[in-house]
């Protein structure tokens, strides 16, 4: 038996995620303006990321974030 959970409880929002990034064997969905929620390539949730932006990229564990005029680079890499 294999419970899984709700992508909105666990996203902590009734928005539908508005792309799907998979890169170096993790699942980010991205939430506009909200944050990333982040899983494992079996679909275990390991983290949220607080990063609030209009549309993202990934490269090679480098987050690219685009912010209306702005945009953020983020190393993935956890230390």
């Amino acid at each position: 038996w294999v419970q899984v959970e709700n992508i909105a409880f666990i996203a902590k929002t009734d928005t539908l995620p508005s792309k799907i990034i998979e890169s170096n064997d993790k699942l980010y969905l991205h939430f506009p303006n909200q944050h990333i929620v982040v899983f494992d390539i079996f679909g275990s949730y390991l983290k949220t990321l607080p990063i609030a932006c209009d549309n993202i990229s990934i490269h090679n564990d480098i987050l690219v974030c685009q912010a209306k005029n702005q945009i953020d680079i983020y190393n993935l890499v956890e230390s």
